[in-house]
């Protein structure tokens, strides 16, 4: 499958956050994961987990030609009717993930002064509230519903929302375009209690954290209060987190 070609958008249109002015833009920035080119290709963005399970079947069965294109056999040809035990084909189609256009993506832009956390367009405080409370050790448990998630992008917006599987993702913020960084975050009142670089769709590497890091703390958020889960789940780290909230 040949990669798609993106380019990096460093002149977005949504208006900066008070607290980027003493920030260059980044060049440490994260394209979607290869993983998710499928989902970014399709007009109609399809869930990439579950096209990802007829792009290889398609590729282990059916592809005929070097120069064939899978979309066209899923849509128009052999792939039509296509439906799989592993991943019906009433699911591939229901899940749709939202890119967000610049009126869309507005209503989950969150500024940051003084370390305290408030949705731009309303001016109401982040609350993360999952299963009726809220608290650091969440960020460190990727399952289940209510789950949190955040983008920041190239020009240091950040973007929060409720994740939904298979309707809004990291992807769906910025629409496919590149971030400084991706995750679960769990904010209470407005305060920043935890975050975990956990994004299947972009993968953030260290330098993506770091550089997250370091404008938080440029944003007023107390880092050393703030808990830092790794992609994978640190059982002392999470045990001790159940002691902020």
């Amino acid at each position: 499958m040949a990669s798609p070609t993106r380019s990096i958008n460093t002149s977005n249109n949504t208006n900066s956050n008070n607290n980027n002015n003493n920030f260059a833009a980044p060049n440490n920035v994260k394209q979607l994961d290869i993983g998710s080119w499928l989902e970014l290709t399709d007009i109609k963005h399809r869930y990439g987990k579950s096209l990802m399970k007829y792009y290889r079947y398609w590729l282990m069965y059916e592809k005929e030609e070097e120069d064939e294109d899978f979309f066209k056999w899923l849509d128009e040809g052999g792939g039509l009717h296509r439906d799989l035990p592993w991943c019906r084909r009433k699911a591939l189609e229901r899940k749709r993930v939202l890119y967000m256009n610049d009126s869309e993506r507005e209503l989950f832009e969150v500024e940051i002064t003084d370390g305290i956390l408030r949705f731009k367009d309303s001016g109401e405080l982040v609350d993360t509230r999952r299963w009726g409370c809220v608290g650091a050790w969440q960020a460190g448990m990727n399952f289940g519903n209510g789950i949190w998630i955040f983008v920041v992008s190239p020009q240091y917006q950040l973007y929060v929302a409720r994740k939904i599987k298979g309707k809004l993702h990291h992807s769906s913020f910025l629409a496919g375009e590149a971030t400084l960084g991706a995750g679960n975050i769990v904010v209470s009142k407005g305060r920043l209690l935890s975050i975990s670089p956990t994004s299947g769709h972009y993968k953030p590497s260290p330098e993506n954290i770091q550089g997250m890091n370091a404008w938080l703390e440029e944003c007023g958020v107390d880092i050393g209060k703030v808990v830092w889960f790794g992609y994978h789940v640190n059982v002392l780290k999470l045990c001790s987190s159940f002691c902020v909230y």
